[in-house]
């Protein structure tokens, strides 16, 4: 099974079962990439401040879950999710709109689960930030993540 990945209500720290390392806001870049280095994939620099890091091998409310952490000026930013379904369908490799809104439908389940909170219009505001979990229309695909206050 895949070490789940799951967030605090209170504090909007993101913390993998089984890691001692948990993100929240303006975490170094290097602290991140050596605290979760077993499930990193891939990064992105767009140099403009602002880079991405990938990692994989994880679960959200028991599926799994790939996600994207956001920096700017090296200072953790934004984390971006989503999750596979065991009944996603493709279409030319890409998933169909069905697959798409049962993706939606099940991340706002279990943020509602964790969170403890509904997701009003596809968001919540906290204190430390903002969660969402919606259909991207431009992008044809689901968007979950939170993204810090600065």
């Amino acid at each position: 099974m895949l070490p789940a990945l799951t967030i605090d209500p209170e504090k909007g720290t993101l913390s993998i079962s089984g890691c001692a390392l948990s993100l929240s806001r303006k975490l170094p870049r290097d602290e991140v990439l050596e605290g979760l280095s077993p499930y990193y994939s891939e990064s992105l620099d767009h140099y403009n401040g602002y880079q991405w890091l990938s990692f994989e091998h994880v679960s959200f409310g028991g599926q799994p879950c790939g996600f994207s952490v956001c920096f700017h000026n090296d200072a953790l930013e934004a984390v971006h999710f989503g999750v596979s379904l065991p009944n996603d369908e493709l279409e030319s490799g890409w998933p169909t709109l069905a697959t798409i809104h049962n993706q939606v439908a099940f991340m706002r389940t279990e943020l509602k689960k964790q969170l403890r909170r509904t997701l009003v219009d596809g968001s919540l505001t906290f204190a430390w930030g903002v969660v969402w979990c919606r259909y991207d229309q431009r992008g044809f695909m689901a968007s979950a993540g939170l993204r810090y206050t600065p």
